[in-house]
């Protein structure tokens, strides 16, 4: 029998199980879907590698493995929501632990024995393990070869901000000096990240953690005191710790270059998040200062300011797509910081700009669209301060001029759409290529 994945709610984990195939006595646990990754915001806060090969997981047949017994693991029973960097001290009690190590070098761990196709825990770079990549063994086989393991990610030399309380929002970015737009703020590798959607047994739940801690147990001991100084916005009635930081602390990250041009569908499954320590502290914004970009190149997220930030001013970010009305956002964020007499105006203005980008995006032959209402479209998007649509304009609107025979225009906008991205991307953004 196979896994069927029934859709998901987006501020929840939701686990829906049809059964699969198991090794014998183990017939009664089921492999679940499940989504490491589903952030609710509201509360958010608190050697050459290319050589490098994984190899097939091993099973042995050992009574050990194929019977093992489903644990019993109730909610703060054997889990502790506090890490202990004792030597002693275990994320997942040895009763609990259904994992096993298939290779020394990379570090690959299955993530559970009992049975066929479990997600694995890669830990990178091989002889550091400072972050793990959970997804299934096909993808961490290509993963585990990427030369970017044998480099060391560039980062500003000293950072212009500093993390401090913010009044209602926890921990926030505040900037330390000024700060140049189009200026790379921070740059940093995550430390937990895994694909949206994985499997697991329907014995490890959010209540307990196991799948999760399990990932995080063999984490370089600094990794573990860095994930574990984020907070979790979630009960530990309903989450353990360690999903809840998780949930709340994630932003999205891409092993891919982006959403090929005449693909109307991108693939669903090339959807991941990873956990910062350092940028999952910027807060939201409807009118974000700072925009978030990750670079699959040297597999770092990194924070570039959109506009001039002053001394003391809060670095902020969106966790919501801009174009979305403001009732939407504030559904699913804190209220929004957009004055209740200037909605009406920025919702016609954002629903405008998303109307004419999806009109634009995953087609080689675009509409015919006047200029004018090009030319409209980008002011507003300038004055909603949403500098990537306004870069997206800028550059489907050179091809619009490119395939109805204005040239000069084109090149013009073609320009500014370059100087646009590099604004909030950096020269490592795929649309510099375009």
């Amino acid at each position: 029998m196979g896994i069927t994945e029934v859709g998901q709610n987006s501020s929840t984990i939701q686990r829906y199980a049809t059964g699969a195939r198991l090794f014998r006595g183990e017939a009664g646990l089921k492999p679940v879907t499940t989504s490491p990754f589903a952030r609710s915001v509201t509360a958010r806060k608190e050697g050459a590698s290319t050589a490098i090969a994984i190899p097939n997981p091993v099973y042995d047949g050992s009574t050990s493995q194929r019977t093992r017994p489903a644990y019993d693991i109730t909610p703060g029973r054997y889990l502790t929501s506090q890490f202990d960097s004792s030597d002693e001290a275990r994320l997942v009690p040895r009763s609990a632990d259904t994992t096993r190590v298939i290779s020394e070098d990379p570090l690959v761990v299955v993530g559970d024995t009992r049975y066929e196709g479990a997600p694995c825990f890669l830990y990178l770079p091989p002889g550091q393990a400072d972050m793990v990549f959970v997804d299934y063994l096909d993808t961490l086989r290509s993963v585990a070869r990427w030369p970017v393991w044998s480099q060391s990610p560039a980062s500003p030399p000293e950072a212009a901000f500093s993390v401090q309380d913010v009044p209602g929002k926890g921990k926030g970015m505040i900037a330390r000096r000024a700060i140049k737009g189009g200026e790379l703020i921070w740059s940093e590798r995550p430390i937990y990240a895994a694909r949206r959607t994985l499997t697991c047994a329907s014995d490890q739940t959010d209540a307990n953690g196991v799948f999760y801690r399990a990932a995080l147990q063999r984490l370089s001991a600094a990794s573990k005191r860095t994930f574990f100084e984020l907070g979790s916005a979630y009960p530990q009635s309903e989450f353990d710790i360690v999903p809840g930081i998780l949930n709340t602390n994630c932003l999205e990250i891409s092993i891919s270059n982006g959403d090929p041009p005449g693909d109307p569908d991108p693939d669903p499954n090339d959807s991941f998040a990873g956990l910062f320590p350092t940028l999952s502290r910027a807060n939201h914004s409807c009118r974000p200062s700072a925009n978030y970009y990750f670079s699959v190149q040297s597999f770092t997220g990194q924070l570039w300011a959109t506009q001039d930030i002053s001394p003391g001013e809060e670095i902020t970010i969106t966790y919501t797509p801009l174009t979305a009305p403001r009732m939407e956002r504030r559904a699913f964020l804190a209220p929004c910081a957009i004055p209740a007499s200037q909605a009406e105006t920025s919702d016609r203005r954002r629903i405008a700009i998303c109307e004419l980008l999806a009109r634009l995006q995953h087609t080689q032959y675009p509409p015919r669209i006047p200029k004018a209402e090009l030319e409209q479209i980008l002011e507003w998007a300038a004055a909603e301060r949403m500098t990537v649509e306004y870069a997206k304009v800028l550059l489907y609107g050179s091809q619009v001029f490119t395939l109805y025979g204005d040239p000069g225009t084109a090149e013009e906008w073609a320009t500014r759409a370059r100087s646009a991205f590099r604004m909030v991307e950096g020269e490592g953004s795929h649309h510099l290529s375009r």
